[in-house]
């Protein structure tokens, strides 16, 4: 669903206006900003889910408001499911908040949905598990999680588990790659070892996400990637995501405070070394997610404002946005069919 030829004049408009005006676009040129990114499909695609906080702060992982004021149309929360065997409590408090606010928003199960319910007004939540390590050696149970609505997987959380480990990818680990694969589950590497990802983008027939993806050559703290994970990722088909964490971004000790204008730093990074189509956005919302202008749901248009002050182009930032990492979801959940 590509905008229109109209629409591209518009978006190359709003481009030089930024560019040859004031660092304070006027409320005219903001205003065409909002049109534009409201054409666009948006995609969080990394929002973390605290089922130990308050009702309170769960609540607000899953809010319309915030999100219709930024414009964001679409976001993974992503889960954890402790005990053995694990505990499906977070997704069944993700889908009860769900169903209260279901007038503004609605669960989904197929890349599809996001269209969908923009179309209708409503905003989409796509479930993610949070940590592989919640299926321990069952396979039994992705097809479990799977049923519950869960649509994307983070092999390995803070630490190595039976599937990921420093040294790479476990026989079970391969065994979990492909029964995602059979399932249509998108797989994220985010936080695996550089030679788990080798092993990873190896053994799947789909192409993965990488959460937190932030570049190690702008930032150089653990979990940020080298650039042969990024080109690699990439070439694979697969979309790394951008952080919006203040630690990913700028270097220890920096005399300065992230802001947005390094996370376009680390998209501008990333799209040099692995083309538009290997960049998405992983806001980590609700795990240390949120620098100044850009803390929540509410002001994630602050950064389509600062990509277009840079010059990105409306294919490139729509790509960006959501279409990158649908173009994943799509391919993961099409090889499914095949099967």
């Amino acid at each position: 669903m590509g905008p229109s030829k109209s629409h591209a004049i518009v978006f190359l408009s709003v481009g030089t206006l930024i560019c040859c005006g004031a660092d304070r676009p006027s409320s005219a040129t903001m205003a065409r900003i909002r049109e534009a990114h409201l054409r666009m499909l948006t995609l969080d695609a990394h929002v973390e889910f605290d089922t130990r906080g308050p009702r309170s702060a769960a609540g607000r992982a899953i809010d319309p408001a915030a999100m219709d004021k930024g414009g964001l149309d679409a976001a993974v929360l992503f889960v954890s499911a402790p005990g053995t065997p694990p505990s499906f409590e977070g997704i069944t408090a993700i889908k009860r908040l769900i169903r209260e606010k279901r007038d503004r928003v609605g669960l989904g199960l197929a890349p599809e949905d996001a269209y969908g319910l923009e179309k209708e007004g409503r905003r989409t939540i796509f479930l993610g598990l949070g940590n592989g390590e919640a299926i321990g050696t069952d396979l039994t149970l992705l097809p479990a999680f799977y049923e519950q609505g869960v649509r994307f997987l983070k092999l390995r959380g803070d630490s190595g588990n039976a599937i990921c480990e420093e040294r790479g990818l476990s026989e079970l680990g391969k065994k979990v790659v492909a029964e995602c694969n059979r399932l249509g589950l998108v797989i994220d590497v985010g936080g695996c070892s550089a030679r788990s990802i080798a092993d990873v983008l190896a053994a799947s027939q789909a192409p993965v996400v990488c959460s937190p993806g932030a570049a190690r050559a702008l930032c150089d703290v653990p979990g940020n990637l080298d650039e042969a994970a990024i080109v690699a990722i990439a070439r694979a088909g697969g979309v790394v995501l951008v952080p919006f964490e203040a630690r990913r971004l700028v270097p220890p000790g920096a005399a300065r405070r992230a802001g947005v204008p390094d996370i376009a730093a680390h998209i501008g990074y990333l799209t040099k070394l692995a083309g538009a189509d290997g960049v998405g956005l992983g806001s980590c919302f609700g795990g240390g997610g949120g620098v100044p202008g850009c803390g929540d749901a509410s002001e994630v248009m602050s950064l389509t404002l600062e990509l277009l002050r840079r010059g990105v182009g409306e294919r490139d930032l729509e790509a960006i946005w959501g279409g990158n990492v649908m173009r994943v979801f799509k391919r993961a959940a099409s090889l499914a069919v095949e099967r």
